[in-house]
Formats: C-alpha cells, structure tokens, sequence
C-alpha cells in the first residue's frame, strides 16, 4: 500500500502533534497518512517501519520543545526513521510545534547529529501557529510532494524512448543506455493517456504501450501491431501484467525492449493479433 505521508515523531512528547496532524490530513485533505502506535520502541529496526518509509511519498519530522531530552541515543527509533528516509532520498518536511524552532534544534547538544543535519538543510517547513492554525495545515498541505514518477528503464539493451501525456506535444525522443531510464514527473492528480514510444537500435520497429490512467477510460483501442494497453488506478497495480514489466504504484516500470521487439515482430509474422 502507498502512502502520501509517513509521520515521524518522538512517542514521547510528539503523540499529540503526529495524532493531530494525521487527523487533519486524512479527514481535512483526504490523504493516506501512515502513523505507527504500536511498534515497540528499541530492538531490532521494524520491518513495518522500513516498509511504511519505503512505500511514502512524503515524510513529516515532528519538533517540538523539549524533543532533546527524550532522545536517548542515535538508535532511537525517531532517529532512525529520518536516517532510513534520508537513504531511502524521501521529501522531509518539518514540522515546528509550539515553543520549537530552529535554534533550539542546533543549540541543543542532545539531538543526534543526523537531526540537525536534515534541519539545516531543509526548506520545507511548517511551523504551527496558534492562532491561526488553519493556515498552518493548508500550508503544510502545499509542502507536500504531489507528483508520481513514472520510470522506463531498458534493462537488457540501449534503446531510444519518447513519451506524450494526453494532447500534449511529445517528449523528445532520447537514447537510453542499457540499465539507465527514462523518467516522467505526473501530477498526483493526473488523468488520461500516458502514451510510450520505443525502438532498439539493433531492430529499429517501434514498440508501443498506452497507459489509461484513472477511473474514466480514455483510451480507443485499435488492432495496432506492436501496441499494448493498460489500465493504471492511483494506489493501485495496472490492471494488466506483463512479465517483461515490473510494476508498482508509482507506475515504476522496466522494459526488455529487444525481447519486446522480437516477441512482437515474431507475432506479426505469424499473423496474430497484438
């Protein structure tokens, strides 16, 4: 399951901020928040935790006054989160609860060195204000990345690629080495046809796959050779597999594209229908 945010806090001290902000991101904004109550504190890194960062678009590091004194050591599991998060190379956002900023973070000598270095590098910040909290939330609201990535990669050999997203003029076509990708930014919000383009140099026949993206189908299928269509939900898998594609909700995708080509072309020759 995907999330839009993963909330990192400090048990103790950050329960009510992290509850507080979960409550109006899933009920206010309509967001999927992950927030961890019941994993034990020490021991071994949880799986659900690794998961839970892993499959997050977003993560929310929760400050607030007195947070120095409740961190023990580096292996505290709040710290531990932003390091996952930082080698996982998630978007943090921080947020400053009453009485907490900045200063307070650098100046304190008991916050392990990995907070203060995701602080002082960091522009995405929220900072609660009391008196008009609602402008405090829609503003945390913007920070928040809203974009999916969509990754074509040719596994096996080099290729050239290009890519339309509905009426839009094409993507210029590129030469992709073999293991590198092609990457496309999508709104969180989009919808319509994610239209790819592909040859390989070494048999130059255009490979194609059209993605429906969302409830509505906007797609007119045609007995076009050398295509292939699918259907992609939000949070959820196409709807089609294919075993040459690897597939997750972020539509992250890797191609064979010679064996795609040759299959295809083997197909056409004995008169069956792609």
């Amino acid at each position: 399951m995907k999330y839009d945010v993963f909330i990192s806090y400090k048990r103790d001290g950050g329960s009510v901020w992290a509850e507080l902000i979960r409550a109006i991101l899933v009920h206010k904004y309509h967001l999927k928040v992950f927030l961890d109550v019941e994993t034990v504190r020490g021991g071994e890194w949880p799986k659900q935790l690794d998961d839970g960062i892993r499959n997050s678009y977003n993560i929310i590091m929760v400050l607030f006054e007195g947070i120095g004194d409740k961190i023990k050591s580096d292996s505290d599991v709040f710290v531990q989160e932003i390091e996952h998060a930082k080698e996982y190379e998630k978007p943090i956002i921080l947020f400053y609860g009453l009485g907490c900023d900045l200063l307070y973070i650098l100046e304190n000598k008991n916050i392990p060195s990995i907070i203060k270095e995701v602080v002082s590098i960091q522009y995405s910040i929220v900072k609660y204000d009391h008196a008009n909290s609602e402008k405090t939330y829609d503003l945390l609201r913007k920070q928040l990345n809203g974009n999916l990535e969509l990754k074509v990669t040719s596994k096996y050999s080099p290729c050239y690629m290009s890519c339309q997203l509905n009426n839009e003029p094409p993507y210029e076509t590129k030469e992709i080495e073999e293991n590198s990708n092609l990457s496309i930014s999508l709104d969180r919000n989009f919808t319509g046809i994610v239209h790819l383009r592909f040859y390989t140099k070494e048999l130059p026949i255009k490979i194609e796959r059209i993605i429906n993206v969302g409830e509505k189908s906007y797609i007119e299928k045609s007995q076009r050779v050398n295509c292939e269509y699918w259907h992609w939900l939000p949070d959820k898998e196409l709807t089609k597999e294919v075993p040459l594609v690897k597939i997750d909700c972020q539509i992250n995708q890797s191609y064979n594209p010679l064996q795609a080509v040759l299959g295809t072309f083997n197909q056409y020759l004995n008169k069956e229908s792609v």
